[in-house]
């Protein structure tokens, strides 16, 4: 038996463990769990190269305290940073020119445009940080190119996810009304089935109520935008999402076929965080743990005793037998602190090997691996949700920078006709104000203690100053919740197609500390993505003015991100929604893993997350990337059963 990758140097210790997973995220903590849960006796090893974020309320309180402290609040800014297991922020995106190098962040940007989504590197992964929203994706999802023309279809249809779906909503904790979700063109009795949510929706906010499906439907006309090909009425829905509220007597486990739901609260303080207090900080961090995070599904795999968790150590290369077809061990770096270089060599071996990364860490490590590579599709189809922003004053107060983020959406056009010419995008309607477009509300309380807040319309030849002079006291309060309570924003969330040259390649001159090759990103937006943005502003300009919301957004060739398309200025956003690079598919010569998650050629590796998604959709991805993982767990339990490894 031959390896592809061999370990040098001293003799490494060794691990034994029946599955290995790489990664302790929302996938590779849900699987450990799942796998522990189902089958007594069974060993699992858990690789994170990240530090432990605490599990003491002690613990948790002192990342509260470093956000509250952090001068950019951005999603990662709560979290550890280590610098053996580097991590990307959105304050290291820069303006790429073509054919250039920017080493600058963790990522090496090769362009023509910058990928702008982050992820955290540490334990329970980017669940730390994330939003909380898990929409289904829609069968048309799924099927792109049997319906459009375009993209490429999945290897199994919705249906076939469905209780998959059901299973992931059970284990994160998904509160809304199955009653309030209404999609285009979908038959919503078997979208659900009769089906209920763990828990009853959110209450929505006072901003939600301006784009009520009432209001909506009584002001916007669909025939004033032909460009869009849309046959439907405008709706506004609840936002279903992984955050408690009050359980729902009448929801069934679809595993057990136990009666209620019992929410899971903080990590280490479980009569803390049973319901959302709206603290308004979803993203980067919920002070009282009522939001999802991976530490839950993680405790309760480890109270197993048979999960043995490694923070700190980097999968730095899997091994291959080339011969059989299979892996045998993955390489690890383990770092004892962030102040010296005292680093050790470890393998890892086991029956079954899981790459639970997020999406470009999967693919990095597998490059970096040198691993067979058939289809050519590894490190290939990087999606994210492209995003634009809008934003304006509303004529009354919307009562913004509380609850959650968002608690409703305009599903509209997240599918119809128009997707064989330009992309699907689904609109959340935020509760954050400016905080996204113009680092509200800091900046204009600062800008109204400096002598005013000028702001301009776009068209208009003057800016509008509101209260020009300087403020303080009563009178800046006063001013300043009254225009600030009026900040309107929401943002048009985009599928993106798989391209083969949106890609994460590795270079050996761009090294982290540890030496290991940092992810090289080539990216850009094709033709489909960018008439997304003219036909979402032409449709911005009927929609703000007939909710009573004055325009003021504009975009500028010095935005990171910005962009030319037919003689206009946009300006895109990633939304942290990271997809594809191991695309699932029947055919090995067209993708890198089976519709079981299981690498086409190594029968004992399979890939979670975000990489296998063919298709991304307008949703945010977490659900389906945790349904997916149930779908592998199933996978990987009767491949042992039937003792193949």
């Amino acid at each position: 038996m031959a390896e592809q990758n061999t370990v040098s140097g001293p003799a490494a210790a060794e691990f034994d463990a029946d599955v290995i997973i790489v990664g302790a995220g929302v996938c590779g903590s849900v699987l450990a769990k799942e796998l522990t849960a189902k089958e007594p006796g069974l060993k699992v090893l858990m690789v994170e190269a990240g530090p432990l974020t605490s599990t003491t309320p002690e613990g948790y309180a002192s990342y509260v305290r470093q956000f509250h402290g952090a001068l950019a609040k951005i999603p990662n800014s709560p979290w550890p940073d280590s610098p053996y297991a580097p991590q990307p922020t959105v304050l290291q995106f820069h303006q790429i020119p073509q054919g250039t190098v920017d080493a600058g962040g963790y990522y090496v940007q090769r362009g023509p445009l910058p990928f702008g989504s982050e992820f955290d590197r540490t334990a329970g992964g980017t669940s730390m940080h994330w939003l909380g929203q898990t929409p289904r994706m829609l069968p048309n999802d799924m099927r792109l190119n049997s319906a459009y023309g375009v993209g490429v279809d999945w290897p199994f249809d919705y249906q076939t996810l469905r209780p998959f779906y059901e299973r992931a909503e059970y284990e994160l904790g998904v509160a809304g009304e199955v009653s309030d979700q209404r999609y285009p063109g979908v038959d919503m009795a078997a979208y659900y089935g009769g089906y209920k949510f763990p828990m009853h929706g959110l209450p929505k906010s006072w901003a939600d109520r301006i784009t009520t499906p009432d209001v909506l439907r009584a002001k916007l006309d669909p025939t004033k935008f032909p460009a869009l090909d849309y046959p439907y009425g405008f709706d506004a829905i609840g936002t279903p999402q992984a955050r408690n509220s009050l359980p729902n007597l009448g929801y069934v486990n679809p595993d057990t076929g136990v009666r209620g739901y019992v929410p899971v609260g903080a990590v280490g303080a479980p009569e803390r965080g049973q319901r959302c207090e709206g603290n308004a900080s979803c993203t980067p961090i919920c002070p009282v743990q009522a939001k999802y995070n991976a530490l839950k599904s993680l405790g309760a795999a480890q109270g197993t005793g048979r999960v043995q968790l490694h923070t700190q150590m980097v999968a730095t290369q899997v091994l291959f037998d080339t011969s059989g077809g299979r892996v045998t061990g993955i390489r690890c770096s383990r770092y004892n602190n962030f102040d010296s270089p005292d680093i050790s060599s470890v393998t890892v071996r086991a029956r079954v090997y899981v790459l639970a990364s997020n999406t470009i860490e999967n693919a990095k490590l597998l490059l970096n691996s040198n691993a067979p590579n058939r289809s050519q599709t590894l490190g290939r189809n990087l999606m994210d949700n492209v995003t634009m922003l809008r934003w304006g004053l509303a004529s009354k107060p919307l009562g913004v920078y509380r609850g959650p983020g968002s608690t409703s959406n305009i599903p509209t056009f997240r599918d119809g006709p128009f997707r064989r010419k330009h992309a699907a995008f689904i609109l959340p309607l935020d509760n954050w104000g400016w905080i996204w477009p113009a680092f509200g509300p800091d900046a204009q309380v600062a800008q109204l203690m400096a002598g005013g807040w000028p702001l301009q319309a776009p068209g208009a030849t003057q800016p509008q100053t509101i209260a020009p002079q300087h403020m303080f006291g009563k009178r800046l309060r006063e001013c300043a919740g009254n225009a600030i309570s009026r900040q309107f924003f929401t943002h048009f969330e985009m599928e993106q197609l798989p391209d083969a040259a949106n890609r994460v390649t590795v270079d050996p001159a761009y090294r982290d500390a540890l030496g290991v090759p940092r992810p090289v990103l080539s990216y850009k937006l094709s033709d489909y993505e960018k008439e997304t943005f003219r036909v979402a502003v032409e449709m911005s300009k009927e929609l703000l003015p007939q909710i009573g919301v004055q325009d003021f957004t504009a975009y500028n060739p010095w935005d990171t991100g910005y962009f030319d398309y037919q003689g206009q200025g946009y300006t895109f956003y990633g939304a942290g929604h990271i997809a594809g690079t191991a695309r699932m598919g029947s055919d090995p010569s067209q993708s890198y893993v089976d519709p079981q998650l299981r690498c086409h050629e190594h029968r004992n590796l399979f890939i979670v997350g975000g990489a296998p998604m063919p298709t991304i959709g307008t949703g945010n991805p977490t659900l389906t990337m945790t349904a997916l993982t149930y779908r592998a767990a199933d996978a990987i339990r009767q491949q042992l059963h039937a003792g193949v490894s």
